[in-house]
């Protein structure tokens, strides 16, 4: 719709046994595109939660993408 693609992912594991004191762990995703013609789309994602690891992280990243999708034909006779 209007050339925006969008997804939303969401991820949790509860431990057995606790890891650095932690029984669980929760992340989250987000990405949002926007086409901008010609094969090009400009893509935003962000992504953040709590680990065993980490107390809590967030951390984004955009870019350029091209769709590098090519079409051929056989023809047969």
């Amino acid at each position: 719709m209007y050339g925006f693609t969008g997804t939303l992912d969401f991820q949790g594991y509860w431990f057995d046994q606790p890891v650095n004191a932690i029984t669980n762990s929760l992340i989250g995703s987000a990405t949002l595109g926007y086409d901008v013609g010609g094969g090009f789309a400009v893509v935003g994602a962000l992504q953040g939660g709590a680990t065993p690891y980490y107390t809590s992280y967030v951390n984004g990243l955009v870019k350029l993408t091209y769709n590098a999708t090519y079409r051929s034909r056989e023809v047969y006779e």
